[in-house]
């Protein structure tokens, strides 16, 4: 579903997903993103930005928007981006009404 590239340099942390995202369990997905913020945190005494890649992305359901405004939540909206959206995904942001809260961008 989604796997973690980690830029030590620059302290973000990229979710690149891909497929449909219909995501049954979000609880879960945002479990694993938020352990990981937290745990590289803690090993590198900073505070790591996240980005959610959405490259390979042509669908996302509701539950996935709750995955980003929950992770968007825990590090704060400075520090979380959504990017690499295609237009059709885009249309689902912007009726949602999400776009700049959750920084999205094409």
């Amino acid at each position: 579903m989604f796997e973690f590239k980690i830029d030590n340099l620059n302290r973000t942390i990229s979710c690149v997903f891909e497929g449909r995202l219909l995501i049954e369990n979000p609880d879960e997905t945002i479990k694993k993103i938020v352990d990981k913020v937290q745990a590289l945190n803690s090993d590198f005494d900073s505070e790591f930005s996240v980005v959610i890649d959405l490259a390979k992305v042509d669908f996302i359901s509701s539950s996935f928007l709750r995955i980003c405004v929950a992770v968007a939540k825990f590090v704060g909206p400075e520090k979380n981006s959504v990017i690499n959206v295609s237009s059709h995904v885009m249309k689902i942001f912007s009726v949602s009404g999400l776009v700049s809260v959750l920084n999205v961008k094409q």
